[in-house]
């Protein structure tokens, strides 16, 4: 078996931009919390780190827009989640019920 210890990872540059996107995008949503409307927000962590992952390209660049500009984006991504599923998208489940042995 490999000792983890011995485990190296690199990052790329991209890669490095990539995660402090993510950084900059959970920070936000830390500071906004109050700006984003009651509901659309995740209170637990993982459902936030998820979030987070939606929308971090949006702190891919360096202009960024206002902070209010930025909150409606996100409040608009947000409600994209509730959009009701088309009727009829849903597979039938297969039944649990066994057959009868014979």
């Amino acid at each position: 078996m490999p000792d983890v210890g011995a485990w190296r990872f690199r990052y790329t540059e991209e890669g490095h931009a990539l995660q402090a996107a993510l950084k900059r995008a959970v920070s936000f949503l830390q500071r906004n919390r109050h700006r984003i409307p009651k509901g659309n927000l995740p209170s637990q962590a993982g459902p936030m780190a998820a979030t987070a992952v939606r929308i971090y390209k949006r702190f891919t660049t360096d202009h960024q827009d206002s902070d209010a500009a930025m909150v409606q984006q996100i409040a608009a991504v947000l409600r994209e989640k509730r959009a009701p599923v088309e009727s009829g998208s849903h597979r039938k489940r297969p039944s649990n019920k066994r057959s009868p042995r014979r």
